[in-house]
């Protein structure tokens, strides 16, 4: 039962990525930028989330709030979650953010590579088509225990005109 688990889901997974993703705006408008307090005030009260606000916000997703243990899909009650991360990311568009999703397995590390990275996939898409702008999330897949999603925002270089303001 447990070995059509995963090419069941990859499956769903690759039928899903036919369908069209919703785009972010395409105008190259300058966006203000976010200082550390407004940034920490718009992300400290995100549903289903842990916020570690330290100098700049950290938000945190545990497995049991997204997934089932080893599932790629989500956890039905969890999309409400997903649309929530969504949203409220898209009120700060000139912050990017380096999003590490995390998985273990009983099947070993390689097989929790794989099912961090069908997750990052799948999460990544499930944002840009609730409204998310391309490249406004990194993806990075990791095998090993924590929390299943870790976002962290990214600062600007000193001579981008864009981002957090510390």
């Amino acid at each position: 039962m447990l070995r059509y688990v995963l090419p069941t889901a990859l499956l769903i997974l690759c039928l899903a990525a036919c369908g069209p993703v919703v785009r972010g705006d395409l105008k190259t408008e300058t966006v203000p930028r976010v200082d550390a307090a407004t940034l920490k005030a718009g992300v400290i009260n995100l549903p289903g989330a842990e916020v570690q606000a330290q100098q700049l916000p950290v938000i945190f997703y545990s497995e049991q709030r997204l997934f089932a243990e080893g599932a790629v899909l989500p956890r039905p009650e969890a999309l409400n979650l997903l649309r929530a991360l969504a949203a409220r990311l898209q009120r700060f568009p000139s912050v990017r953010w380096q999003a590490t999703v995390r998985a273990t397995s009983p099947h070993g590390d390689d097989h929790a590579q794989v099912l961090a990275a069908a997750r990052a996939e799948m999460l990544d898409r499930f944002l840009r088509r609730s409204g998310l702008a391309d490249g406004v999330v990194e993806w990075k897949p990791e095998a090993g225990a924590g929390k299943v999603l870790e976002l962290v925002p990214q600062l600007p270089s000193p001579a981008s005109s864009s981002g957090v303001k510390e």
